[in-house]
């Protein structure tokens, strides 16, 4: 028996997988940014925990850090719809979108990711001991383990943004 679906058909259960996935997410990132302490005991089929447990929403800085990536999360997301309806309604029918807000999205997810690569490198060059203990413990009593990760994160800004003067 060949089971083959029309091409309407397809377009359609990608639709419904994708508007599914894009309802977790921002389910996700309410929870996230309003209840970090309920969305930590979700499922992680629906949660999307990753490595964050329990024990580091217990301090101000982990609680903090989950509602600013719902948050981050949440302004992608709005960023990604003014750019696909942004005076363009057929986006939303079963059609692919152009090339330039195709352009756009990529741009956005390009520059939100410089973003929060330089975020990183900055916490890791200004406290290189937590990220040290807390990513490789044993190299954290090491003389000049804090230089290099020092470096390192120092190396890191530094070619995001040649990379991104490049890019744009």
């Amino acid at each position: 028996m060949n089971l083959q679906l029309s091409e309407m058909t397809t377009k359609l259960i990608a639709w419904v997988v994708f508007v599914v996935m894009i309802g977790v997410l921002l389910f996700d990132a309410v929870l996230m940014l309003l209840a970090p302490d309920v969305w930590i005991r979700l499922p992680p089929y629906i949660g999307f925990q990753g490595s964050i447990t329990e024990a580091s929403l217990r301090s101000r800085q982990g609680r903090l850090e989950v509602r600013l990536f719902g948050l981050l999360i949440l302004l992608v997301f709005l960023v990604l719809v003014w750019i696909g309806v942004k005076g363009k309604v057929e986006h939303f029918a079963l059609t692919f979108p152009s090339v330039q807000n195709v352009v756009r999205v990529q741009l956005a997810l390009i520059a939100l990711t410089c973003a929060s690569s330089i975020a990183y490198a900055v916490k890791i060059f200004l406290h290189p001991d937590k990220w040290l203990s807390r990513i490789a413990p044993q190299t954290a009593g090491i003389p000049g383990s804090r230089a290099t990760a020092r470096g390192a994160a120092l190396l890191c800004i530094v070619l995001i943004f040649y990379l991104a003067w490049r890019m744009f």
